[in-house]
């Protein structure tokens, strides 16, 4: 009778066994004629020696063929031939901006200061450097990219290079107003009325008051410099204590 069972045990893990490995050449299979950076893969290159590290046949964009591990190419962690490094871009700034891109993206459910990012994606145009480029320009001095809808995606129609400056009064929290049937930035609004940031936020939203009249109401000035005499002039004026 235990022999029987050993024999059957035995039988369900050599097909537990062959099922997975179908499995996994059923996903090596997939993978050909999908692109991972500037790689594209042509056909499936493990073999009995390397079944336990998959890999693939491969030919980047510049013609370049080469045998990489599956793993590294759903990673990200090769994305060519290193041609990128012969042609004189990578680690430029316009390089540095586009691997911030794709590290962003990529890490979105891993990294705590990626979390916004989740739900965002990358145009399958931008995931080769080349094609980023040619659509950006080099990035100019002072400047990051920035999607012009926080909320869209990264591609060419929601891109740009922006200031700092530009950026900070594009985010998903930003605060806008209407005035006569126009959207305003805060800080738009408190430059073009001459009024402090904080003192129209506490009108409009502690006071209760429309916006209209948040910006039409004056501004009280601060009397430090009157203040300050009249405190020097008070204890001028306080007699002495007798010893």
């Amino acid at each position: 009778m235990s022999g029987i069972q050993d024999s059957q045990s035995s039988v369900s893990a050599q097909s537990a066994s062959q099922l997975c490995g179908s499995r996994k050449r059923f996903q090596r299979s997939e993978m050909i004629g999908a692109k991972y950076g500037r790689w594209t893969v042509l056909a499936d290159a493990t073999t009995s020696e390397t079944v336990r590290r998959p890999r693939s046949l491969c030919v980047c964009d510049c013609g370049k063929t080469a045998v990489v591990v599956n793993q590294n190419l759903r990673t990200g962690k090769s994305t060519s031939c290193g041609c990128l490094y012969n042609h004189g871009y990578c680690h430029t700034p316009t390089w540095k901006s586009w691997d911030s891109m794709l590290s962003r993206v990529r890490g979105a459910g891993q990294k705590v200061e990626h979390r916004s990012y989740i739900g965002v994606s990358i145009c399958e145009r931008w995931m080769t450097f080349t094609n980023f480029l040619a659509d950006m320009g080099v990035r100019p001095k002072g400047t990051s990219i920035d999607r012009i809808d926080p909320f869209g995606n990264y591609e060419p129609s929601n891109c740009r290079w922006a200031t700092t400056k530009q950026q900070s009064v594009n985010k998903k929290n930003s605060t806008y107003f209407t005035v006569e049937g126009e959207n305003y930035h805060i800080l738009d609004l408190c430059a073009k009325y001459g009024i402090n940031r904080n003192t129209l936020y506490a009108r409009v939203n502690r006071q209760k008051m429309t916006i209209e009249d948040a910006l039409s109401k004056p501004v009280n000035k601060p009397r430090v410099k009157e203040q300050l005499q009249e405190c020097l002039s008070r204890k001028k004026d306080k007699p002495g204590r007798l010893g």
